[in-house]
């Protein structure tokens, strides 16, 4: 098959789960003999490139003044789109993102070629944070998020229901995010929604095989408790809670806390270390690239996924999980549907900083027995591999 995907932004400029997801979909089904191509629009500079057998068109984000950027935009991705379809002429369209469908609405592409992958409802995530917001805001700032809100959501809302309904199959990657899409946009497009789980690359995702020596070599005490999260800084996340639970754990003084990523929550996340004077204790590490992220993996004794709302599946569990790695979850989105066949203990009973404590308690009373086994590893293999997912969605497009 020939098929063109069509990202907003590409994984060799901006890291994050999606994008991850977007080039594993694609660089497996090469792996297989399918011919790829690839288009995303927000690249720092317009260049093609060849990465794991796809050729990678990408096009650099215009800097034009916002009044006329839409229509700017909208008129040259769709003359990008339309030359590449008339010399490509694919089978199949995937796009990542409700952003991505006004450039296929009313373009005179088939609608019948049009796969959507669906990660998250956006407009869903965009409520969630202006409320999560207005709670911290003065009366100025509330009225103002309040009409961002408004707007932001209308649009996004509007162009996940035109994304939702011009395409010809929906793929998403969990049972939560088909009950997000119905939930939110009615239960018309359940019979053209077809779930299929993320795969992990195993070889990349791996135990340690000396975790002494990476502990050494990224200065982690050998002697502490390791725990580690990777997310993105936002409201949702539920990082401001993990601090707060970390900060009344029993055992304080014999465990560690690496938090990665970047986002708007960086300044409060450490005002509050300050103020619960955990600054040796629970370390901001800021942007890491992959090789670092999984050498943190293979140093630490546990992973926790403390989001407070909206988690789409959380795909750094598998990651984690890859790695050995026992994971703490709070019951939130898709969290549950990995953790529980597996470890249902491992799940915290809401997403409250008390939860989080009392697990953290648990886990690390128990630390040997959870991690003495390769049963992480083994249940990832069995359930998340990519020759199961990329067999299921050559099934679905056939």
């Amino acid at each position: 098959m020939k098929i063109l995907v069509i990202t907003r932004d590409h994984i060799t400029d901006f890291t994050g789960g999606t994008r991850v997801y977007a080039h594993d979909v694609e660089r497996f089904l090469a792996q297989r003999g399918h011919n790829i191509v690839h288009l995303c629009y927000n690249s720092p500079k317009t260049e093609t490139i060849e990465l794991d057998k796809i050729k990678v068109v990408k096009l650099k984000k215009s800097k034009i003044i916002k009044p006329f950027f839409f229509i700017y935009r909208l008129i040259k991705i769709r003359t990008v789109i339309a030359r590449l379809y008339a010399e490509y002429n694919p089978d199949y369209i995937f796009y990542h993102g409700a952003e991505t469908a006004q450039f296929f609405f009313l373009s005179g592409i088939p609608y019948e070629k049009l796969v959507y992958y669906v990660h998250a409802m956006n407009s869903h995530e965009i409520l969630y944070d202006a409320f999560k917001n207005l709670r911290k805001t003065s009366f100025f700032k509330k009225i103002k998020t309040v009409f961002r809100a408004i707007f932001y959501f209308t649009n996004m809302y509007i162009l996940e229901e035109i994304a939702l309904r011009i395409c010809s199959k929906i793929i998403t990657d969990s049972e939560y995010d088909k009950s997000e899409i119905i939930a939110w946009h009615g239960n018309g497009y359940n019979p053209k929604t077809d779930v299929v789980h993320i795969g992990i690359d195993l070889d990349k995702y791996h135990p340690a095989e000396n975790k002494l020596k990476i502990m050494k070599e990224l200065q982690i005490p050998e002697s502490k408790n390791v725990m580690v999260v990777f997310r993105r800084l936002a409201p949702r996340m539920g990082l401001e809670n993990l601090i707060d639970g970390f900060s009344k754990i029993k055992n304080l003084n014999d465990c560690i806390l690496y938090i990665g990523g970047k986002g708007e929550l960086k300044e409060v996340l450490e005002n509050r270390i300050r103020e619960l004077n955990l600054n040796d204790k629970v370390i901001l590490l800021g942007y890491v690239s992959d090789e670092d992220k999984i050498r943190y993996l293979q140093a630490s004794d546990f992973f926790i996924l403390p989001t407070e709302e909206l988690e789409g599946f959380g795909i750094v569990t598998l990651e984690a999980y890859a790695c050995n790695l026992a994971v703490i979850g709070t019951p939130v989105g898709a969290i549950p549907e990995i953790i529980s066949p597996l470890d249902p203990d491992m799940l915290t009973k809401d997403n409250s900083s008390e939860s989080l404590t009392e697990k953290i308690d648990w886990a690390i009373n128990n630390k040997n027995k959870l991690l003495s086994s390769d049963k992480y590893r083994k249940y990832v293999e069995k359930n998340y591999n990519w020759e199961d997912s990329i067999s299921k969605i050559e099934r679905i497009l056939k």
